[in-house]
C-alpha cells in the first residue's frame, strides 16, 4: 500500500465492505487464500474471526470466517 494511505485503516474498511456484500447476497462463509510466508496478512485475518482451514497448496493457506 502506498505509504500516503497508510493509517487510514482501508483494508479494515474494505475487508468490512466485502463482507457486508457476502452477507447481503446469502453467503454464509467467507473464504480467502492467504500465502504462509505473508504473517502480516495471516495475522492480520485472524483479528477479523479469520481461522487457516485447510493447506491448498505447498505455498498457501484456506482462510474462513463464519458470516
Amino acid at each position: 500500500m502506498s505509504p500516503k494511505y497508510r493509517g487510514q485503516h482501508l483494508a479494515e474498511k474494505m475487508l468490512k465492505i466485502a463482507e457486508d456484500n457476502a452477507i447481503k447476497n446469502g453467503m454464509l462463509k467467507f473464504k480467502l487464500e492467504v500465502r504462509k510466508s505473508n504473517i502480516t496478512a495471516i495475522g492480520f485475518y485472524g483479528n477479523f474471526g479469520y481461522c487457516v482451514t485447510e493447506e491448498v497448496t505447498p505455498d498457501s493457506y484456506l482462510m474462513e470466517k463464519v458470516l
